[in-house]
């Protein structure tokens, strides 16, 4: 599967890391709604590369989402359609289950990012909370 998203060499069976530093390097010129949903219990990928990517794509949003891990669709399929439905139609509040928060990170605006370096995260958007009432 990893083969689908990543460029191999056939010959070797290794990632073409230059080729995959084109592509990230491509991420600021995204010019669509990003959402990235996110297990805390990730062992696969950790919350930080869910932060770090938020942080490569101009306006990308990262919600956390609590006690699941790499396959999100089917560890919390209710939980994960909430946050995208909301992104897809950017009206109406989250509806959790209740006892459930989730927290979302906002993305920083493409300019802010430009001018930012990493002693200024002061600056980024707040996370924001979000509970079932």
């Amino acid at each position: 599967m990893l083969r689908q998203f990543v460029l191999f060499d056939a010959k070797t069976m290794r990632p073409v890391w230059t080729g995959i530093d084109l592509l990230v390097a491509d991420y600021k010129n995204l010019r669509v709604p990003v959402l990235i949903a996110h297990g805390v219990w990730d062992e696969t990928l950790s919350v930080a590369r869910g932060h770090k990517l938020k942080n490569q794509i101009p306006g990308a949003r990262l919600v956390e989402i609590p006690q699941s891990s790499h396959a999100l669709p089917t560890e919390q399929p209710v939980i994960c359609a909430d946050p995208i439905r909301r992104l897809v139609t950017e009206s109406g509040e989250l509806t959790l289950p209740a006892g459930l928060e989730l927290t979302v990170y906002p993305g920083m605006p493409a300019a802010s990012r430009a001018l930012a370096d990493d002693s200024s995260l002061g600056n980024a958007p707040k996370p924001v909370s979000l509970s079932h009432k």
